[in-house]
């Protein structure tokens, strides 16, 4: 058997390399996983907004929509229109006697704030007529609904709901 005469082991240079090395690359492990999670919550934020939207869509297109009695709207909204299903007629209603009144700044009917994986998320439904000349006969009406989440815009969706009274008038 040979035996090895230099056995010095590591110099202190060495050895700070070494960590220092080490310590760069947990640096940015560490930060890439920060990031990983940021982006991972924020896509988790967009998926809510967006299911919550359109949920909301689907509840106003089916005539359920409902505008919260005791929500501070920024605007003054006839007592007719607050706390019960709003079907068409009703909806038609709004955009003819109360959306032209509202500021152009106006983000829309703010409805109850939802709490979701522990973020508030706000939705505002901005029910229009598609152009200003059409009145409440008309049968289309714009709505969009847009999720707010810590006063940042998540989630906007936009569609057109139909007055279904005149499939039924074609149909009879």
């Amino acid at each position: 058997m040979k035996v090895l005469d230099n056995e010095k082991g590591l110099s202190l240079v060495e050895v700070v390399a070494s960590l220092l090395i080490f310590s760069i690359a947990l640096l940015f492990l560490s930060h890439f996983l920060v990031r990983s999670f940021e982006i991972s919550g924020n896509q988790d934020s967009r998926q809510v907004a967006m299911n919550l939207a359109r949920q909301t869509v689907e509840e106003w297109r089916a005539g359920n929509g409902v505008i919260p009695a005791d929500q501070q709207q920024g605007i003054s909204l006839a007592d007719q229109y607050l706390g019960k299903p709003l079907p068409f007629h009703l909806l038609a209603s709004i955009c003819s006697n109360e959306a032209p009144n509202w500021p152009n700044d106006f983000k829309g009917i703010k409805l109850a704030d939802m709490t979701i994986n522990d973020r508030v998320y706000q939705t505002y439904v901005l029910p229009r007529f598609i152009t200003t000349e059409q009145t409440a006969s008309q049968s289309l009406i714009r709505v969009v609904v847009t999720v707010f989440s810590n006063d940042v815009k998540v989630a906007e969706l936009e569609t057109l709901i139909a007055n279904p009274e005149i499939g039924q008038e074609n149909d009879a």
